[in-house]
């Protein structure tokens, strides 16, 4: 077996990214979900436990992404811009792009059949779009409510569509035109937020609010026929099971719970509701975001940028730490530098060196030169580098800036030389 000396680089200051959304496709077994940057990253999921990086999809701090949607293996998200945009998952850009009327969009939802699009934004409208070849067309906007709509979920039979908002849910029935208010009454002065919610084929309402409470509502009356309390604090995001027997949902308080369907009472009078059954404690922050595959796989991520796959049974869970993407990082092997990659220049390092040159195995050598950074290359205050690489010698530095390729020749410094160069 051969011997190789490690060098331990500490000083890449790589700051992972709040996990916002995903989406999950059962056709192509794909997962996308977006970070605080507005990176969005895709998800092969073909493997049976350990799904692996696809493609990412780079961002901003200043373009969120808060919805992701699959359609057919295409990929729409809305954001905070107010507009939704389909990708182009060949290239990694944006394929097409459509306002949304009402300004910064928190949600979309597409329909059972894959034909209609709908959008929920900050000025309480409810808009539609078809889902066409080329991209999405306008169909129509739903009357305005009152405040945000912050959660959106279409009925598989295409006529219905809930919305959740502050202090009330919203049914709308698009073959009738009309909307029904759910509101959880005057009890409580207390504002109530309702940051998700789901629909049953059997017209019953899911959704999570801001008490740590989910309820079940009856669509027909307006009136919750269940509540639990799942969680110490906000209830972020649910998921609702294929066979529409359990719900898990998740949130500030980084538990996800999985809420079950269960009958009691004798037989003759038996009727059914809905009670914790499994609780699991996976991450150490909130929890923003669960997708649920058919085979009740479930991936959530949150503030901890972790990504965690876990299902019953048997009890398994994996953990997918948030690491630099491909092209962060560079080794010139024959120059013994390091070439870093951060959002919005480069540096190029010359790696520390020991006097000694070996020692027992798990032993660190006592550094006799410290690293030098040799090289800074800023980019304009608009340009984001995307890849970054260097030649074995660290003569050649190339990077991409929006689709552009830049290469830079480099000339190190002699050995007794301790000078660092800065270029723009």
């Amino acid at each position: 077996m051969g011997e190789y000396t490690i060098h331990n680089v500490r000083f890449y200051d790589f700051e992972p990214k709040a996990i916002q959304c995903m989406t999950y496709e059962d056709e192509t077994n794909r997962l996308a979900l977006s970070r605080a940057d507005g990176t969005v990253e895709i998800w092969n999921c073909n493997c049976q436990s350990r799904p692996f990086l696809e493609l990412v999809i780079y961002g901003d701090d200043g373009c969120s992404v808060e919805a992701l949607v699959w359609c057919r293996g295409r990929l729409f998200s809305a954001g905070l811009h107010g507009f939704a945009l389909e990708y182009d998952l060949t290239t990694g850009g944006i394929k097409s792009r459509i306002a949304v009327t009402g300004g910064p969009t928190w949600c979309l939802a597409l329909s059972a059949d894959r034909q209609k699009l709908a959008a929920g934004t900050e000025g309480g409208y409810v808009c539609i779009f078809n889902v066409m070849d080329d991209g999405i067309l306008y169909n129509k906007t739903l009357e305005k409510q009152e405040g945000r709509i912050l959660n959106i979920c279409w009925h598989r039979n295409g006529d219905y569509i809930v919305t959740g908002s502050v202090n009330c849910i919203r049914l709308w029935s698009l073959k009738e035109g009309r909307v029904m208010r759910c509101s959880f009454g005057q009890g409580s002065s207390q504002e109530i937020i309702v940051w998700c919610v789901g629909i049953l084929d059997d017209m019953t309402i899911v959704s999570g609010d801001s008490r740590g409470k989910t309820c079940f509502w009856n669509a027909e009356l307006g009136t919750i026929t269940d509540a639990v309390e799942t969680h110490k604090a906000d209830v972020l995001c649910l998921t609702v099971c294929a066979d529409q027997k359990s719900v898990y949902v998740a949130g500030v308080d980084p538990v996800i719970v999985q809420i079950s369907r269960v009958q009691t009472g004798a037989k003759k009078g038996r009727k059914e509701c809905w009670v914790k059954s499994i609780q699991r404690s996976i991450h150490t922050h909130d929890i923003r975001a669960l997708a649920l595959t058919n085979d009740n796989k479930v991936y959530s991520g949150g503030v901890d940028t972790v990504l965690a796959l876990s299902y019953y049974p048997p009890k398994t869970v994996f953990r997918f730490p948030s690491l630099p993407y491909p092209g962060s990082i560079s080794v010139a092997g024959e120059a013994e530098c390091i070439l870093l990659r951060y959002k919005e220049h480069l540096e190029l390092w010359q790696l520390g060196k020991s006097s000694q040159a070996d020692g027992p195995t798990g032993l660190f050598l006592p550094i006799s030169q410290d690293r030098i950074k040799l090289l800074e290359i800023h980019c304009h205050e608009d340009e984001l580098i995307d890849w970054c690489a260097v030649s074995p010698q660290a003569v050649w530095i190339a990077y991409i800036v929006k689709g552009k390729l830049r290469i830079f020749q480099f000339y190190p410094p002699k050995p007794d030389s301790q000078a660092s160069v800065r270029m723009r």
